[in-house]
């Protein structure tokens, strides 16, 4: 669905139209997915997916400039409840440096508060000229020196505790829109170093890359399964687990992926339950020393400890140990 936002008047005194197409848009998705095919795989598959097809809850959002129906620079943003990831932020190399990039940020970000936008996440390099841009529209790095940047229309603080506020929550199969949802639970500001091991998220990480792979195999691998924890009254996602084959192994063992906020932890063990894993084979669990909340649901679940890895993970107040559970 096409929209006009207005028209701007870049540096060197031309005009372009500022527009958004929510997708799927069959009109706009022949010019959109050329002009972002640099971005190559996983980018090209996901900006085809989500231009071309239904991506169920998941609200994908192409925002560019064109002259004359020529695209000449775009920024994305892909959001469920109010969270979201930004990027393919792209202009042409011969029209830069005329101010189109910033022309639809201003449109971009005042339309993302006006929808009720309320956190969003994006990486880049850090002290780079686009880290400056972002920071210039209110973006800021997750943790000092880094390029891994969030806003929030209000602040971190009221983010966090209505997000992931305490209430009635489901299990279900992982979809697109977690995309939005896992990016922002794998940014929380309070959790375990260890988030995830199959998907390497190792303290406040910028989930937005990592997801597509670990999606793209999930649709495609039958041995690999993942659901998540939804609030049902505000959407947002709470919870995370998935397990995947070790390829390290030969895919003789599975690794569990259990990964839930604290204000939802009494649902672990029947996210747990909803992975219904498989008794033919053995499962391992990797659990941070500083993660008895975790390593608790997993031992209720029929996981015991068979080894300790001692000083395995790097933290702000020195190495911690990794416990590694199993289930045979």
């Amino acid at each position: 669905m096409y929209e006009s936002l207005d028209r701007v008047r870049l540096k060197d005194g031309s005009q372009v139209v500022v527009a958004r197409v929510k997708s799927p848009d069959s009109e706009w998705a022949p010019r959109l997915a050329p002009f972002l095919a640099h971005k190559g795989l996983p980018w090209t598959w996901q900006i085809d997916q989500t231009l071309r097809d239904s991506v169920g809850r998941l609200e994908a959002y192409y925002y560019f400039a064109h002259r004359d129906g020529e695209i000449i620079s775009t920024v994305c943003t892909y959001e469920h409840a109010g969270a979201g990831t930004f990027g393919h932020v792209f202009t042409a190399p011969d029209q830069r440096r005329k101010g189109a990039c910033k022309a639809i940020m201003n449109l971009q970000m005042d339309d993302f508060r006006g929808r009720g936008g309320r956190a969003l996440f994006l990486g880049t390099g850090y002290d780079s000229v686009p880290w400056h841009i972002y920071h210039s529209f209110g973006f800021r790095p997750v943790s000092p020196g880094s390029g891994h940047m969030d806003y929030y229309s209000q602040d971190e603080e009221r983010f966090e505790e209505s997000y992931f506020a305490s209430g009635t929550a489901k299990s279900r199969d992982i979809e697109w829109a977690d995309w939005a949802g896992l990016v922002a639970l794998m940014a929380c500001s309070t959790g375990p170093r260890l988030r995830t091991f199959n998907t390497e998220a190792i303290g406040r990480t910028n989930f937005e890359g990592p997801f597509l792979p670990f999606y793209r195999d999930l649709l495609d691998e039958p041995e690999q399964r993942a659901r998540v924890i939804e609030v049902e009254a505000t959407g947002s996602v709470v919870g995370f687990a998935h397990l995947a084959p070790d390829t390290r192994f030969g895919r003789g063992v599975s690794v569990l992926d259990l990964y839930v906020h604290l204000n939802h932890s009494a649902a672990a063990g029947a996210l747990i339950e909803s992975l219904d894993l498989p008794s033919d084979r053995k499962l391992q669990a990797y659990v941070g020393s500083d993660d008895p909340t975790r390593r608790s649901a997993l031992e209720a679940a029929g996981f015991r400890q068979e080894a300790i890895l001692r000083d395995q993970l790097r933290a702000a107040d020195g190495p911690m140990d990794v416990i590694l559970l199993e289930r045979r």
